[in-house]
């Protein structure tokens, strides 16, 4: 079940109004819902900006860790 699905029986169980229900609900593509208040559509953006930043620092890291000379040698291999 996507955390999504899940976050808004959470949300709708402790009695949250619908307009924050649809903000949890519609944060994460991964439940086939699209965003359809400015207020969503911010959270929706900002979740995966925070993702995006996340990945991208992982990836940084890894790059930089004993793992690199790892990495280098898989780009080596396919002449990347």
């Amino acid at each position: 079940m996507p955390h999504g699905c899940y976050s808004l029986y959470l949300a709708l169980k402790e009695g949250l109004p619908i307009d924050v229900a649809h903000i949890v609900i519609t944060h994460t593509v991964f439940t086939g819902q699209l965003p359809r208040t400015p207020e969503a559509l911010i959270v929706h953006m900002a979740d995966y900006y925070i993702a995006d930043i996340r990945n991208f620092k992982e990836g940084v890291d890894y790059l930089f860790s004993a793992q690199e000379a790892r990495y280098v040698d898989i780009l080596k291999v396919h002449k990347v």
